[in-house]
């Protein structure tokens, strides 16, 4: 399992994702509150920010399944993240500009969310489904881990315009060979 390169490339993907979700949501607060939108009310924001989300990747799951296009739409949310980070990184203290950023980073997130479980149980062997998906939800929480510690780690030391700059570089390395 832990040999099987497609199978790594994926579960190394997953971890960077949610990397970049932790980290990019410890900086984000701060952004929102600069803009002069209050803490009590960031609820708002992330609840529209996941309802619209939801319902606008349906469409490219089934695209990605139907049509066997699931590299092109996994390209495609690597890219839609980099605009993202961009957005969020030229937003400073614009709210909308800065809800615009969160709402593309979700809609590419949870549609790689989607993606990439169905991506596992194809690559796995048989028999070994259920190792290769302890492995994946493994990767996932130690990204969730890796996120937060660096995201407070990278704010405390760098601006957030300087966290945003940096964070753009991840999603970039998926595209040399974002999937199996």
């Amino acid at each position: 399992m832990l040999a099987e390169p497609r199978l790594l490339k994926l579960n190394f993907g997953i971890m960077c994702l949610h990397i970049l979700l932790m980290s990019t949501f410890v900086a984000l607060p701060g952004q929102l509150a600069d803009a002069g939108f209050p803490a009590a009310e960031h609820w708002k924001v992330y609840l529209a920010t996941m309802l619209i989300a939801f319902g606008s990747v349906v469409p490219f799951i089934i695209y990605a399944e139907v049509k066997r296009k699931m590299k092109q739409v996994f390209v495609f949310c690597v890219g839609l993240i980099v605009v993202a980070e961009i957005v969020l990184w030229n937003a400073q203290t614009q709210f909308w500009q800065l809800v615009v950023g969160v709402q593309l980073f979700f809609v590419a997130f949870n549609l790689m969310e989607a993606l990439l479980p169905s991506l596992i149980s194809k690559e796995s062997p048989a028999g070994y489904k259920g190792t290769a998906m302890g492995v994946y939800s493994t990767s996932q929480f130690l990204g969730v881990a890796i996120g937060g510690s660096l995201g407070a780690g990278l704010t405390a030391c760098l601006t957030v315009r300087a966290y945003f700059s940096l964070a753009q570089c991840w999603p970039q390395c998926g595209w040399q060979s974002p999937v199996p």
